[in-house]
């Protein structure tokens, strides 16, 4: 039954693949009088040429096609400019795929988890498409390029309806927006420049504290991440402006890095309602990993492990040990550190620390007073299950 319904699929697959190609090919008359002589295309003027010609590339659902269509030539000849062909132009052909099929590949490739060898190899199995990665690359972008311009929009309108669909929940909480933003420092090439590529998220949250839904935003690693900064702002500006209900509640979640902790200061808290003119209040949480991680940061660098923080270790969790919230926690935390630089360098009992050794203590210290003013500026919240 297996190889029946195997070989089964393969056929039905190239009887689909025959029919695309019939119908596509007739889409264009056979005779080069039946179209026009000359055609006007993005500004300039194009001759037609008398006759078809073969494009044997052309991939769709069920395989490669061969597509055989006429052409037009700029009409300078000391131009370098490529020909133009109408019907794939109609056609809507994306890096000589067709949007049914570039849209497939695009959707694996932007799957969770997925690679580029995983993406090409579905192709390969389901549809009989042979790529590379520079094609499956080039069909991506072309894409995203096309889509972008409605990217913001639609995303917004999604946002909307859970909104929508958040204040009609039943719950004893006020609906939430929360906005989260993170980055990984990669090596750029052929300079070998590490920059910060970003990621963001905007995700609504129900009366019940359940999560309707999530939009996403990821760019190339940049220098300042201002592309993210100006998309992030203008998606949260445009599902402000579209929402016609009341606000609900605004959070910024993240860690506690550089350039996370000057976008509420710099942006979020001078933002103002796009429709009122009212200031938007944010609450500002540095999630609860990141947090502890800190503290063991401190616990390491002063040599005197924090109740529930695993020395040389990862962070303990007990909500007993680092209460979230404690009042007064992040002052307390920049006093100590203060206290902790004013002294000398510690040492383990028994050891003798080099200048060097000295130097490096000195400079860690610098760096957990830095972390401990970034933990100072937010909320240390412990997020639980629900929690925006």
């Amino acid at each position: 039954m297996l190889d029946f319904e195997q070989g089964l699929a393969e056929l039905v697959r190239e009887l689909a693949r025959g029919a695309v190609e019939f119908a596509y090919n007739h889409l264009e008359g056979d005779q080069p009088e039946e179209l026009p002589h000359h055609l006007q295309h993005e500004a300039g003027q194009y001759r037609r040429l008398n006759r078809k010609t073969a494009n044997r590339e052309v991939a769709t659902l069920f395989g490669k096609i061969t597509l055989y269509r006429h052409g037009y030539r700029y009409l300078q000849r000391d131009v370098a400019e490529p020909a133009i062909f109408p019907l794939e132009i109609q056609l809507g052909l994306v890096e000589g795929a067709t949007p049914a099929l570039a849209s497939v590949a695009a959707k694996a490739l932007a799957e969770a988890g997925a690679t580029q060898e995983v993406a090409l190899a579905r192709l390969r199995q389901q549809h009989g498409v042979q790529w590379g990665v520079k094609k499956l690359r080039a069909v991506a972008e072309k894409l995203s390029a096309g889509m972008e311009h409605f990217r913001r929009e639609h995303q917004a309108k999604q946002v909307v309806g859970w909104l929508r669909q958040a204040y009609a929940s039943s719950g004893r909480h006020r609906p939430a927006l929360a906005l989260g933003r993170d980055g990984i420092t990669l090596c750029t090439s052929p300079h070998s420049f590490y920059e910060v590529a970003t990621t963001a998220t905007l995700s609504i949250y129900d009366r019940c504290g359940n999560r309707l839904g999530t939009v996403y935003l990821a760019y190339a690693p940049e220098l300042g991440q201002q592309t993210m900064t100006d998309e992030l702002t203008a998606l949260l500006l445009e599902v402000l402006r579209q929402w016609e209900g009341p606000l609900p509640r605004l959070a910024y979640i993240t860690d506690a890095g550089a350039n996370e902790t000057q976008y509420p200061r710099k942006v979020l808290n001078k933002l103002r309602h796009p429709r009122t003119g009212q200031r938007l209040c944010w609450q500002w949480i540095v999630d609860y990993y990141h947090a502890s991680q800190r503290l063991t940061t401190m616990a390491e660098a002063t040599q005197r492990p924090l109740p529930g923080v695993a020395f040389g270790g990862r962070p303990a969790f007990a909500s007993r040990h680092v209460q979230a919230g404690t009042p007064g926690l992040s002052d307390r935390l920049q006093l100590s550190a203060d206290a902790h630089q004013a002294h000398a360098v510690p040492r383990l009992p028994g050891s003798r620390a080099s200048p060097g050794q000295r130097r490096y203590g000195g400079r860690l210290q610098d760096r957990v007073h830095a972390a401990t003013q970034a933990l100072g500026h937010a909320l240390v919240k412990r997020r639980r299950p629900g929690d925006p």
